[in-house]
């Protein structure tokens, strides 16, 4: 009987491993796929420090969403004031930045677009000192 009894509880304990690895394999397969991170192509990618307004063209891929927000690293002092599909423009990806780079810091910077679906480009812009400025 006691015999009979152990048998029992083996069967009983593979079937709760079996049982929780097999919702443990569920879990993992739910998880959501982060989508890869694209890189953003800028044709000039410096921009000076200045009053006035600075505009920025960059070209995405052409599948990023309708919908696109941008923004430069917080230390570099640079402000996206708009984002603009240009009509007639020459690529379907091509996106103007409007920036202010008033109290920008000098230096290279990642800039980060994403569009309404969270799928994130990446990119580089080299801020420029104006002359005579040290920071």
């Amino acid at each position: 009987m006691n015999r009979t009894r152990l048998m029992g509880r083996i069967w009983v304990f593979g079937l709760l491993a079996a049982g929780l690895t097999f919702f443990a394999a569920d879990a993992r397969a739910q998880e959501p796929e982060r989508a890869p991170v694209c890189e953003i192509e800028v044709p000039n990618p410096v921009v000076p420090v200045q009053a006035e307004a600075v505009t920025l063209s960059i070209k995405l891929p052409e599948d990023i969403g309708a919908q696109i927000s941008a923004r430069l690293a917080e230390g570099s002092g640079v402000q996206v004031v708009s984002v603009e599909r240009p009509a007639g423009a020459p690529a379907p990806g091509v996106v103007s930045l409007v920036l202010n780079t008033a109290n920008a810091v000098a230096g290279s910077w990642e800039l980060t677009v994403e569009d309404e679906n969270g799928r994130s480009c990446k990119g580089t812009v080299q801020v420029q000192a104006a002359e005579g400025q040290t920071r």
